[in-house]
C-alpha cells in the first residue's frame, strides 16, 4: 500500500470542505439602472452588509456576487451623484440565484435629506447621473437635469436648453437641434408627442413647461427605431416631476422681475379695455355686434403704466408604503407667472433692388410709383406686451420593483396681450428730399398720396392651452427563469393631448396722413385690398390627439454570456385640427378721412364718435386638418465583445395628412398653378365645390390637398469602449421632415396690418434625411468630460421659405432639390475641485458647434432669376434656420458651507438665413439673414437657514442688438431689414422647501 502525503489529504480536504460550502451557498445577480432616465448604471457599487462583498455593476448595469451563504442580508446599492438605496431581507437560497433590481434616484440638493422606505440618504451633486445616462443611452445623447435647470435661472424648457451643446431655440421657444428646427425635431412630454395650436409650426412650445415641473431633459441627436420618425435633428424629450420616492414635502417659490425698457414707465402701450386681468380674459365666446352698426371698444393704442412683474410657485408630493413591496404617492404642482416687455423705434423696412448692381430701394407695397397712391414699408416700430402664464401638474401612482402604474395630467395657459403701433415716415423723405410736412412749397407737400406717411396700430389679444392627459405603466416579468430570456420588460402609455390658441378680437387699423389737406385718410394694405382700413379678426385653432405607445423588450445573452435585447413596438398618433377665422370691416365707408395733425392726433382716437358701420368680410378660408401617423419597430442590441455592441433595427412609419377648406363666399387664394398647370401666383377665386360653375378639379384639389406616405426607416449604431473611460459611437439612420397644415393651406396668415404674409403650397413634400453621427466622449477621471463629435445630413426635398410678390410681398414655403448640413460639436466639463482642493465645488464647462448648411437651388428659380436680372446665381444658399456657429460657456461654484451659489452663462450665436431671396414683379428681394448675437446671464442664491433660500438672476445683461439683413452675393454689404432690443432683466426671488 502506497502511503497517502500529508499534502494530498489536506488538498482533498478542503476541497470537499469547498464543495459543501458551494452547495449551502447561492448567487445574489442583478441589475441596477438609472429612475431619472430609465437606462442602465454602470460602475455602481453593490455590497452585501453581513459579508463585506461587494462587486461593480457593468455596462448594461448587471452585476453578480457568487458564492454568498444561504441566509437573509442587507444590500447597499450607491453610486457617486445619486441616493444610496439599502435593502434589507434579500433571502440567498442554496443552489439558487436570486435576482435583484435597483433604480437608484439622482440626488437633487434642495429637497434636503431625508430616510423613506429603504433609507434612502443624500449624497451629492445629481448632475452626475445625467452624465452616466448620456454614456449608457444607445443613441448619441444630452441630459439636463433639474439642478442643473435651476442654476441657469431658466424659467421655462426652452432657457434649459443654452446648456446643451448645439441646441437653440426659434423665437424663444420651440427647439432648434443642431441647426435644424422644429420639422426635423421630435419634442415630446414624458416620451408623448404633444399637439400644437402654433399658427406657424406644429412644435411644442417649450415655453409652455415651467422648469418646477421638470424632474429633467434629454436631448437624443441621433435616430433609434423606438423614436419617432422625424428626429432628424434631435428629440427633444421633457421628463416631468414623477411620484417621488421620499416622505411628504412641500415647496415654495415667489418672486418679482424688472425689465430695462418696460418696468416703471408711463408710456406703455395699451388701450381701453386691454391687459391679461389676473388669469386672463378667459377665451370664452366672443360677443359679436350686430352688423351694420358700429363697433364698440378700443380701435387704436394709448399710453399707460407699465404693469408690475411677479411670480409664484408651489409643489406639494411624497409617497408612503402600502405593504407587501409596494409603494404608492403623488406630486402636485402649481405655478403663475406675469411678465412684461417691450422695445422703442425698432425698424421693420422692405426693400427691394430694381437690377442687380443697384443699391436697394425701398419696395411700393401697393400701387405703383407713376400712379398715386402708392406705398411704402419703412416702418419704425414701438411695441408692448403683457403674459401672464399659469398652469398646473399632477401625478399619481403606485409601484413595486417590477410593476409601476402612474396617472399624469398636465395644463398649462399662456394669455397675451401685445400692442403695436407701426409708423412709415421715412418712404415720404426718400421719394421727395427736403418734404417738410410744415412748408408747403417743399418737394412731396402735394403729392399727398404718394409714399405719404402712414400709421398702423395692431391690438392682439392671445390665449394658448395645453393639456395633456397620460396613463403609463411599466412592467417585468421572470417567465423563462434563469436561461437566455430571463425576464420580459412592457412599458405602455396612453394619452389624449390638446393644444388651443384663441384671439378672441385682434384689432388692425391702418390710415395715411395727407400734408395738403392735414387729414387722414384710409390705408388698406394691398394683402387685404378688399377690406377697410379697420379690420376685427376672430381666429381660434384647436389640435386633439391621441396616442398609443407599446414597447416590448426581451433580454437576451449572447456568446459568453452577454446580455443584449430585442425590442418591439407599435406607436400611433391621430392628430386633428380646426382653423376658424371670422373677419369683419367697414367696407365701403363713406366717413374716409379725418382733418387732424400728424403728431397731435391720431384717427383712431376719434373713430368710435363717428360713424362706421361694421360688416363680415365673407372672405375667410376655415380649414380642418388631420394627421394621422402608425409606426412599427424591431430593435435589437448585440454585444460583440465585452467592449464592442452593436444597435440597430428598423421603423416602419406610415403619415397620412389632409385638409378640408371651407371658403367663404368672397374668398380668394393663391394657387401655386393655374388651370393649364402653370406657375401661378395671382389672386384667384376659391373654388368650392362641383356646384360651382367655374369648377375645376385640379384646383379643388390642391385648396384640399391630401398626403400619404410609408417610410422604412432603418438605423444601426456601433458602440465601443475603446479603453476605461474612453467611449466611441458612431450611427446611420434615415428618417423624415413632414410638412406643416400652414405649409399646404392656401390661407393668408399675417401678423399686423403691412407685416409680413405667408401663403402656403398644396404641392409641399415630405423631405427624406439621411444621417450620420460620430462621437467621442472621454472621462478620465470624476468630475471631467471631454467630447467631440461630427454629424452630417443629406436632405432630400427639404422645404425652405422664399418671398415672393404678386402685388404684394409674400413668403411661401418651397421643396428645393437637395440639402447637406455638417458639423462639429466640442463639450468640455471640469469639477475644478477634482483637481484643486481649494476651488471644490466650482465646475466649468462649455460647448461649441460649427455648423455649414446648404441646399441646391431649383433650376426654376435660378432660370427665373436669370431671365430678369441677366446674371447666373450659384447653384446654391444657405439653409435656413442653420446658424453658422454655436457657443455656450458656463461657471457655476457652490459654497457649501455657507449655503453660496453663483453661475455665468455665456451664449454666442452665428448669423442663420430666415428666408431665402426671390423675385418681386421683375425685381430682386434679397435674402433675409438673422444676424448673430450673445446673450449673458448671471444667478445667485443664498440660503437663510433650513429650508429657505434668496435667488437672483440678471439676464440678457449684453441686451444686444438683434438684427435682421438683406445679404445678397449681389450686394455690396448687408442692408438692415429690422433690428430691436430686448432689454435686461432682472429678477428676485425666494423659496424654500417643508418636509412632513
Amino acid at each position: 500500500m502506497v502511503a497517502r502525503s500529508p499534502q494530498l489529504t489536506i488538498a482533498t480536504l478542503l476541497l470537499l470542505a469547498a464543495t459543501a460550502a458551494a452547495q449551502q451557498s447561492g448567487t445574489i445577480r442583478g441589475f441596477v439602472r438609472d429612475k431619472d432616465f430609465d437606462v442602465p448604471l454602470a460602475s455602481a457599487t453593490v455590497m452585501v452588509v453581513e459579508t463585506g462583498v461587494r462587486a461593480k455593476t457593468d455596462a448594461s448595469g448587471g452585476f453578480s456576487l457568487l458564492n454568498v451563504p444561504s441566509g437573509t442580508y442587507t444590500i447597499i446599492v450607491s453610486k457617486q451623484g445619486y441616493l444610496r438605496v439599502v435593502r434589507g431581507k434579500t433571502t440567498v437560497t442554496a443552489g439558487k440565484v436570486t435576482d435583484v433590481r435597483v433604480a437608484l434616484l439622482g440626488d437633487f440638493k434642495d429637497l434636503e435629506e431625508f430616510i423613506v422606505r429603504e433609507q434612502v440618504i443624500a449624497n451629492t451633486s445629481s448632475a452626475q447621473n445625467t452624465l452616466d445616462a448620456r454614456l449608457n443611452s444607445a443613441a448619441i445623447m444630452d441630459a439636463i437635469s433639474s439642478e442643473q435647470i435651476t442654476k441657469t435661472g431658466a424659467s421655462d424648457a426652452a432657457g434649459a436648453l443654452r446648456l446643451v451643446a448645439g441646441a437653440s431655440t426659434q423665437d424663444g421657444k420651440s427647439a432648434v437641434i443642431r441647426g435644424l428646427p422644429d420639422r426635423y425635431v421630435s419634442t415630446q412630454i414624458n416620451g408623448v408627442l404633444q399637439p400644437s395650436s402654433d399658427e406657424d409650426k406644429r412644435a411644442v412650445p417649450l415655453d409652455s413647461v415651467p422648469s418646477s415641473a421638470i424632474q429633467s431633459l434629454q436631448i437624443s441627436k441621433t435616430f433609434t427605431p423606438d423614436q419617432q420618425g422625424n428626429a432628424s435633428g434631435g428629440a427633444v424629450n421633457i421628463l416631468l416631476r414623477s411620484v417621488p420616492e421620499e416622505p411628504f414635502f412641500f415647496n415654495w417659490k415667489t418672486g418679482t422681475s424688472y425689465n430695462s425698457q418696460v418696468s416703471g414707465r408711463d408710456d406703455f402701450l395699451t388701450y381701453d379695455g386691454g391687459g391679461i386681468h389676473g388669469f386672463g380674459r378667459g377665451g370664452g365666446e366672443r360677443n359679436v355686434q350686430e352688423e351694420g352698426e358700429n363697433w364698440a371698444g378700443a380701435v387704436g393704442a394709448e399710453n399707460g403704466e407699465a404693469p408690475d412683474n411677479f411670480k409664484w410657485s408651489g409643489s406639494f408630493g411624497g409617497s408612503f408604503d402600502l405593504g407587501s413591496g409596494w409603494r404608492a404617492g403623488g406630486f402636485s404642482n402649481l405655478y403663475y407667472d406675469r411678465n412684461s416687455s417691450g422695445f422703442e423705434n425698432a425698424r421693420d423696412e422692405t426693400r427691394t433692388i430694381g437690377q442687380v448692381g443697384n443699391l436697394m430701394t425701398p419696395q411700393i407695397v401697393q400701387g405703383t410709383i407713376t400712379q398715386a397712391p402708392f406705398f411704402t414699408s419703412l416702418l419704425s416700430i414701438d411695441q408692448s406686451t403683457q403674459t401672464v402664464q399659469f398652469g398646473g401638474l399632477s401625478t399619481v401612482g403606485i409601484a413595486s420593483d417590477d410593476h409601476s402604474f402612474n396617472l399624469t395630467h398636465l395644463f398649462s395657459r399662456i394669455a397675451e396681450d401685445r400692442v403695436t403701433v407701426a409708423e412709415d415716415t421715412q418712404g415720404k423723405d426718400y421719394f421727395f428730399p427736403g418734404f417738410d410736412p410744415d412748408d408747403p412749397t417743399s418737394p412731396g407737400y402735394t403729392d399727398g398720396d404718394s409714399a405719404p406717411y402712414t400709421r398702423q396700430q395692431t391690438l392682439a389679444y392671445t390665449e394658448r392651452a395645453t393639456e395633456s392627459l397620460q396613463l403609463g405603466g411599466r412592467h417585468r416579468w421572470e417567465l423563462w427563469g434563469y436561461g437566455s430570456l430571463r425576464a420580459v420588460e412592457l412599458d405602455w402609455t396612453i394619452a389624449r393631448n390638446s393644444a388651443s390658441q384663441n384671439t378672441p378680437d385682434r384689432r388692425e387699423f391702418g390710415s395715411y396722413w395727407d400734408p395738403n389737406a392735414r387729414s387722414y385718410f384710409q390705408l388698406k394694405p394691398a394683402a387685404e385690398f378688399t377690406l377697410g382700413n379697420l379690420q376685427r379678426t376672430f381666429i381660434r385653432i384647436e389640435e386633439d390627439s391621441e396616442q398609443l405607445a407599446l414597447n416590448l423588450k426581451f433580454p437576451l445573452e449572447f456568446w459568453g454570456g452577454r446580455e443584449g435585447y430585442l425590442k418591439i413596438g407599435h406607436f400611433q398618433d391621430d392628430v386633428s385640427r380646426t382653423f376658424n377665422q371670422e373677419t369683419f370691416s367697414n367696407f365701403n365707408d363713406q366717413n374716409n378721412g379725418f382733418a387732424g395733425e400728424w403728431d397731435e392726433t391720431r384717427w383712431s382716437e376719434t373713430w368710435l364718435f363717428q360713424d362706421h358701420p361694421i360688416a363680415a368680410g365673407e372672405t375667410d378660408v376655415d380649414y380642418t386638418g388631420s394627421q394621422k401617423i402608425e409606426a412599427q419597430y424591431l430593435m435589437l442590441e448585440v454585444p460583440i465583445t465585452d467592449s464592442f455592441r452593436v444597435v440597430g433595427g428598423v421603423r416602419f412609419e406610415g403619415t397620412e395628412i389632409s385638409i378640408q377648406s371651407s371658403p367663404e363666399q368672397n374668398a380668394t387664394w393663391v394657387p401655386s398653378i393655374d388651370a393649364m398647370g402653370n406657375p401661378n401666383y395671382g389672386i384667384a377665386s376659391f373654388p368650392v365645390g362641383p356646384e360651382d360653375p367655374n369648377f375645376n378639379q385640379g384646383l379643388f384639389d390642391l385648396a384640399n390637398p391630401k398626403r400619404s406616405q410609408d417610410d422604412v426607416l432603418p438605423a444601426i449604431g456601433l458602440i465601443y469602449d475603446v479603453f476605461d473611460g474612453l467611449t466611441a459611437r458612431a450611427s446611420y439612420s434615415r428618417t423624415l421632415a413632414r410638412q406643416t397644415f400652414k405649409e399646404l393651406s392656401p390661407v393668408f396668415q399675417q401678423d399686423f396690418i403691412g407685416g409680413p404674409v405667408f401663403i402656403g403650397d398644396p404641392n409641399i413634400e415630405i423631405s427624406d434625411v439621411e444621417n450620420i453621427d460620430f462621437r467621442l466622449d472621454y472621462v478620465p477621471r470624476e468630475g471631467t468630460l471631454i467630447s467631440v463629435s461630427y454629424f452630417k445630413k443629406v436632405i432630400d426635398n427639404p422645404i425652405e421659405y422664399v418671398e415672393a410678390a404678386q402685388g404684394f410681398t409674400f413668403t411661401k414655403p418651397v421643396n428645393y432639390p437637395r440639402g447637406k448640413l455638417a458639423g462639429w460639436e466640442a463639450e468640455l466639463r471640469q469639477d475644478i475641485g477634482k483637481v484643486w482642493a481649494p476651488l471644490t465645488g466650482m465646475t466649468l464647462g462649455g460647448n461649441s458647434t460649427w455648423i455649414d448648411a446648404t441646399v441646391r437651388r431649383p433650376d426654376q428659380e435660378i432660370l427665373q432669376f436669370e431671365q430678369f436680372q441677366g446674371v447666373r446665381p450659384g447653384t446654391t444658399r444657405d439653409m435656413t434656420d442653420a446658424p453658422d456657429y454655436l457657443f455656450n460657456l458656463f461657471a457655476t461654484y457652490d459654497i457649501e458651507a455657507t449655503g453660496t451659489s453663483f453661475g455665468a452663462f455665456y451664449t454666442l450665436i452665428g448669423d442663420k438665413l430666415l428666408q431665402g431671396p426671390g423675385p418681386s414683379n421683375n425685381n430682386f428681394i434679397p435674402a433675409t439673414y438673422d444676424k448673430g448675437f450673445d446673450n449673458l446671464s448671471l444667478t445667485f442664491s443664498q440660503q437663510l437657514g433650513r429650508g429657505c433660500t434668496l435667488s437672483f438672476t440678471a439676464s440678457n445683461l449684453t441686451d444686444a442688438n438683434r438684427q435682421q439683413v438683406y445679404r445678397s452675393e449681389f450686394l455690396a454689404a448687408d442692408v438692415v431689414r429690422r433690428d430691436y432690443t430686448n432689454g435686461i432683466a432682472y429678477s428676485l426671488s425666494i423659496g424654500g422647501v417643508v418636509n412632513f
